[in-house]
């Protein structure tokens, strides 16, 4: 999605880091983990100046259609992130970002969210490795509500979603209000474990071009600071960081795999038969993408993707090889594909548009 000139951009005018310069956080010392998951980070090691359980994981989604290769990476790597470092996430399924900000029916909504919270437990992410969530949060709607007073039209117009002009233009975007509204909810998702439960530090995990939503929360966290009249009592020494993914290319010509957008991803609501010509029988022009699902939509370890890597690059010489990487993953995406079948379209947790 990204060109190299961008990348170099975001390092020097943000001044973001490759994630390969990062060595280890908390628990998880492993560079190459880094450098495989994610591609830049922001202060993300100042996650490690306070014990593990002064910091929060945020990351999220929005529940449009079943999990995609993309989503299915985010809810990945934060499990493992968690599992591996000592810091507990919460991941949250905003269900009421999504209905403010695209054009989606409630039913459909509904079902999906309610599915997405059966479903996540399924693959690990359930306490006390993580709280999973939806926008319904009372403390969500509440911090969301007051932070409003700390945005202003300016600002929102400053810190705008890459994508928002190719969701533009296919006519999945709310109104504008909409997608400010939906701004909200998220600046609010990252700000919470700081108002609300005292932590130290947020570690934000989103793909690159979310990366405005981390410099909003820090633009309201600072006005809050500084308005006498704020209802929150903001700790000393706070800090908010961030790791930014590899994103997960769309099948051509979509720069990136959305639930939005059904033709550019490889999903778990597909039929079996259509995620098998996809991974086995796809153009040449899939082989890059599937190479990402292996490292950033997988427990696979990093031995392992080395090996698909290779596979990869030798894939003209030696087909076979390769070949027999995308059965394997075939294999295992096969699995996520029940789990998430099998996950009940009703689910305790309470929703709206449950009906």
């Amino acid at each position: 999605m990204f060109s190299p000139e961008e990348i170099d951009r975001f390092r020097r005018e943000l001044g973001y880091h490759p994630a390969s310069e990062v060595t280890h956080l908390h628990g998880l010392v492993d560079s190459s983990y880094f450098d495989a998951k994610f591609q830049l980070h922001d202060n993300a090691q100042s996650a490690n100046q306070v014990p593990p359980a002064l910091v929060e994981i945020v990351t999220g989604f929005g529940p449009t259609n079943a999990p995609t290769a993309g989503t299915l990476s985010v809810i990945l790597r934060a499990k493992a992130l968690a599992e591996q470092s000592g810091m507990h996430a919460t991941v949250i399924v905003s269900n009421l970002g999504a209905w403010c900000s695209r054009r989606v029916g409630a039913i459909g909504l509904g079902s999906i969210t309610a599915r997405f919270l059966s479903f996540m437990p399924s693959v690990g992410l359930q306490e006390p490795v993580a709280r999973v969530r939806t926008h319904e949060d009372l403390d969500i709607l509440r911090i969301a509500g007051i932070l409003t007073r700390y945005l202003d039209e300016q600002i929102l117009n400053e810190n705008e979603e890459a994508t928002t002009a190719l969701y533009g233009q296919l006519n999945l975007l709310g109104n504008r209000f909409g997608v400010w509204t939906d701004t909200a909810y998220t600046v609010a998702d990252i700000l919470e474990p700081i108002l609300i439960r005292r932590k130290k530090r947020v570690l934000v995990l989103a793909g690159l071009e979310e990366h405005y939503f981390v410099r909003l929360a820090r633009s309201v966290l600072d006005r809050m600071r500084d308005d006498p009249d704020c209802p929150f009592s903001i700790s000393d020494g706070v800090d908010i960081g961030a790791l930014y993914a590899r994103i997960i290319g769309g099948l051509p010509p979509y720069p990136k795999m959305s639930k939005s957008i059904p033709a550019s991803a490889i999903g778990l609501g597909e039929t079996t038969a259509s995620i098998e010509a996809k991974i086995l029988g796809g153009p040449a022009a899939y082989d890059p993408i599937l190479l990402q699902m292996m490292a950033c939509v997988s427990d696979w370890s990093a031995d392992r993707v080395r090996l698909a890597q290779t596979a990869f690059d030798r894939r003209e010489m030696v087909p076979l090889e390769w070949a027999q990487a995308r059965q394997e993953y075939l294999a295992d995406f096969t699995v996520l594909k029940q789990l998430w079948e099998s996950a009940e379209a009703a689910s305790p947790f309470p929703t709206v548009f449950a009906g």
